[in-house]
């Protein structure tokens, strides 16, 4: 059934020996029925839902899932139909029951043969013993491939596909590679390190990734709009900018703070000194700037002086009222 025994020394096939002369051939033209229908000599099971295939049921037992009740042993060729998106478990293939009288296989190889007609979805393949171990990773099988896999009697029930992901085909490393059907790939791999780590620093900032990924961690509800005055809205409306952009009453504040921050201070800065701003001086520079002409509060008696407009030009000297004061 199905069985490619190990060439003979004359370089024939020993077939028949294990149908008891009713032999399904995999070379050439194949018969083909849904899995509940397959006979002894159907060449492929076609199935358009999740089937598990048992391997070790004896036929006859009602335990193989082919054929009417379960009773034919299934063949090792899987067809998927039309299907949006099915498995095929292929259990206990290392135990392949032969015959009913010739029991399992030993020191022998099966060749599976896997199809996916459908036009979109993938036919997702898992080898398994018993009924509840996975062997080895799913194989996901493309819409229109096929796919040939081997399992022997001492391999503990794993598909040898030819492709099992360790590694990639030397068309992959193109510099233009293109996929199977001649067209070229629209994204492309990292293949070093290096390459990645200039990928990740962007316009000199490093771990790029990193903070794009905060920044676009939650989504800001709508097309984010970009530079008013040579800084960041981030989303907001023209009227939020020119809110957020006031400060105190003074506007272009976001202005006045970019030259403000424009040049590091070289350290903390103090602020508030009896009510002005001493912007990084320290409380010894204060003091000496505070004083003028030996007068220590300079500061204050200034703001005193000015705190009234004279309404003219003030004229210094000069005798009034019999002394020196200010004259109009």
């Amino acid at each position: 059934d199905l069985i490619r025994d190990l060439q003979t020394p004359s370089g024939t096939h020993s077939q028949a020996a294990h149908t008891g002369g009713s032999v399904r051939r995999l070379a050439g033209a194949l018969s083909t029925a849904n899995a509940a229908s397959v006979t002894a000599s159907t060449g492929c099971a076609v199935m358009t839902s999740s089937t598990d295939f048992v391997y070790s049921a004896t036929r006859g037992t009602g335990t193989t899932n082919c054929g009417s009740g379960g009773t034919v042993q299934c063949p090792p060729c899987i067809m998927a139909g039309s299907h949006t998106g099915i498995t095929a478990t292929i259990q206990d293939c290392s135990t392949y029951e032969k015959t009913s009288s010739s029991g399992d296989i030993t020191d022998e190889l099966i060749e599976f043969v896997f199809i996916n007609t459908d036009s979109a979805d993938a036919l997702t393949i898992q080898a398994r013993t018993g009924s509840g171990t996975n062997v080895g990773s799913a194989y996901l099988l493309g819409p229109y491939e096929s796919v040939v896999a081997f399992c022997y009697s001492g391999g503990s029930n794993r598909l040898h596909f030819p492709d099992n992901g360790a590694y990639c085909s030397a068309g992959c490393d193109a510099t233009a590679p293109n996929d199977r059907t001649g067209t070229a790939f629209t994204r492309r791999l990292v293949s070093t390190s290096s390459i990645a780590t200039k990928l990740e620093t962007i316009g000199g900032i490093t771990s790029a990734g990193t903070i794009a990924g905060r920044v676009f961690a939650n989504d800001p509800g709508g097309a984010i709009t970009w530079g008013v005055s040579g800084a960041q809205t981030a989303g907001f409306t023209s009227a939020k900018w020119t809110e957020l952009d006031t400060i105190g009453g003074i506007t272009s504040a976001g202005t006045i703070a970019g030259r403000v921050f424009a040049n590091d201070p070289g350290g903390a800065i103090t602020w508030g000194v009896s009510g002005a701003q001493t912007a990084g001086f320290t409380s010894a520079k204060w003091t000496e700037l505070d004083t003028i002409g030996g007068i220590t509060s300079a500061g204050t008696i200034a703001s005193n002086v000015f705190a009234n407009n004279p309404g003219g030009t003030v004229s210094w000297g000069g005798s009034c009222n019999g002394g020196t004061v200010w004259c109009y």
